[in-house]
């Protein structure tokens, strides 16, 4: 029997020729329509994003916001390192990994 690898090859390359392939042709007019069809869904779904994010600027508007953007403010950093640790702006629940030893200045 002949290696497997070079009787794959040959089976392979026999079964492309049974292939129907396009034309040139219906290869250009197949694009194109794929083409067109992907440019009008992007144009679809854009419409609804616009249509969307108008309505939620509106609601969000509507709610008494002062602003139309998100503001974000960032405390100054310092070049010098750090040395201690600080504990979290907001208190909340900690949650810790069961097992492990908690590091100093945290609750659980």
């Amino acid at each position: 029997m002949a290696n497997p690898i070079i009787q794959y090859f040959k089976d392979t390359r026999s079964e492309l020729n049974h292939v129907a392939w396009p034309t040139q042709r219906q290869t250009v007019i197949y694009t194109t329509l794929v083409a067109l069809i992907s440019l009008f869904i992007a144009a679809y779904l854009g419409a609804f994003d616009e249509a969307f994010t108008a309505a939620l600027a509106r609601v969000v508007g509507a709610q008494g916001s002062t602003s139309s953007g998100i503001q974000v403010t960032q405390q100054p950093t310092s070049n010098a390192a750090p040395t201690t640790t600080q504990a979290p702006a907001a208190s909340g629940p900690t949650f810790g990994i069961p097992g492990a030893t908690p590091s100093s200045g945290s609750t659980q």
